[in-house]
């Protein structure tokens, strides 16, 4: 068996790179169209990737988020009124909730 000269495994990878590029957009719509089938939240596939406030999206920089609802993602820094997903229906947080929504 005779071995590749350089020049043809280095032909081969771009061919291969062009071909990847070509079904690109066919997997990224495969891929949509099954987290809709299957209602996944992209903090479920992202879940190690910063949340952003409206501040910060705004160009204003908010404080980090001390707390998460893995379900929705949402986030709460601390302050203010509790969130209704932490909050329980008197509108008051125990320190066992708050651990367990800790970012």
């Amino acid at each position: 068996m005779a071995e590749k000269s350089l020049e043809a495994i280095l032909s081969e990878i771009e061919k291969l790179k062009q071909e990847l590029e070509k079904r690109r957009p066919e997997v990224i719509a495969d891929m949509k169209k099954r987290i809709q089938e299957l209602d996944i939240q992209s903090v479920e596939l992202f879940d190690n990737l910063p949340r952003f406030s409206d501040k910060q999206v705004n160009g204003k920089i908010g404080k980090p988020p001390k707390y998460r609802d893995p379900q929705s993602g949402l986030t709460w820094t601390g302050q203010g009124k509790p969130p209704k997903w932490m909050a329980g229906a008197d509108g008051k947080i125990d320190s066992a909730k708050k651990e367990k929504f800790a970012v």
